[in-house]
């Protein structure tokens, strides 16, 4: 089974964002026994619930560890070494693992991947003008 393998541990910032201050390893069973480290020194913004969505779900929450494990590996897309999907993929078993309702990760995941289609929609818009 997937799991966390260590704690959270960070400071929260005056911006909001948590500055991760400890390595923290996420192991993926069913993918080939993979170890994911998000790196000490990371920050995160915790799950990215714009406002007005914030009464059906908070930024912060047992959600947590895995919106900071997300929004490591997005960074990781943006340089090309995961896909989107991949991303949005671990971010949900990781709220699987964590026991996040099944409410809450669908709004959670739903977001995730309405903004990845937003994404690729507006690029291949860009290509298109």
């Amino acid at each position: 089974m997937s799991s966390f393998m260590t704690p959270l541990k960070g400071e929260i910032l005056d911006n909001g964002n948590l500055l991760v201050s400890e390595e923290f390893d996420y192991y993926r069973e069913e993918d080939n026994d993979e170890v994911i480290k998000v790196p000490n020194g990371f920050e995160s913004d915790f799950a990215s619930v714009p406002f007005v969505f914030r009464i059906l779900v908070s930024p912060i929450g047992r959600h947590s560890k895995p919106a900071v494990l997300h929004d490591y590996l997005c960074e990781l897309y943006h340089l090309g070494k995961v896909s989107r999907d991949y991303c949005d993929e671990v971010f949900n078993e990781a709220m699987k693992v964590k026991k996040v309702s099944l409410y809450h990760r669908l709004v959670l995941f739903g977001g995730v991947r309405v903004y990845a289609y937003y994404l690729a929609f507006k690029k291949k818009l860009k290509g298109f003008l």
